[in-house]
């Protein structure tokens, strides 16, 4: 069960057990919330397993500390920022891009990206996020971070995502030109900073990311940014 799916009575409720490993009825119950629906709620918990009864007690259970990471003493969800992947791959001194063909950003061009699966190798996640979306395969290393936080509109976060820099030349298989990911081609890295600067979300650290990966060096870097976006 995902965090996401829960209501905010769920999430009170919940929230009464992270200083406490045992409750009574009574004791878990938000002060502020009525029986009937505190009633109705602790036993969807119950369904879901996510707490669990013996007796007069009832406790979280090991699905129930998964899901009460996310919650703040107050019951309040809080999001947590994205880690993803920056495929830069080389091949005869061009560097592969993509043509965005998905919202957000539709239309932007830049490096194949993508989240990182639970568990995944930062280097495993930038191989099959390659494969999956050129049809290319590559052996990547970490370059370096980069954290992007964008806010739109004006100061509300938009997006805040830790980018682990990944880099591989000289891949495998036969590129797909386009599909439902957008559409890709091979360009030098100089036409490669023009293109990339006409992004919606352009900083200088679009250039000195690209330059550093393109340039092979082993030192690991690690950058941050924060700008307000003026469109999405």
């Amino acid at each position: 069960m995902d965090y996401r799916d829960l209501s905010f009575v769920q999430y009170r409720i919940l929230s009464a057990f992270i200083r406490k490993p045992q409750l009574t009825y009574s004791e878990a119950r938000p002060e502020d919330i009525d029986n009937d629906l505190y009633k109705y709620h602790l036993k969807f918990l119950q369904e879901k397993g996510v707490v669990s009864k013996t007796d007069t007690w009832y406790s979280l259970t090991d699905d129930g500390k998964k899901l009460i990471q996310y919650l703040d003493i107050s019951g309040t969800a809080r999001e947590t920022f994205k880690i993803s992947v920056l495929c830069y791959l080389f091949h005869g001194g061009n560097v592969l891009l993509q043509k965005r063909a998905r919202q957000p950003y539709l239309g932007d061009i830049e490096v194949i990206s993508g989240k990182l699966l639970p568990g995944e190798a930062v280097e495993a996640a930038a191989a099959r996020k390659l494969l999956e979306e050129t049809g290319l395969s590559a052996r990547f290393s970490l370059s370096g971070i980069i954290r992007k936080i964008r806010r739109f509109p004006v100061e509300q976060i938009f997006e805040d995502t830790l980018y682990h820099v990944c880099r591989a030349q000289d891949p495998t298989g036969t590129l797909e030109p386009a599909n439902g990911f957008g559409e890709h081609f091979w360009t030098p890295v100089t036409q490669a900073l023009q293109l990339i600067s006409k992004n919606t979300t352009f900083t200088p650290n679009s250039h000195q990311v690209m330059r550093c990966a393109a340039s092979g060096e082993e030192t690991l870097f690690y950058l941050t940014e924060d700008i307000s976006l003026p469109r999405v």
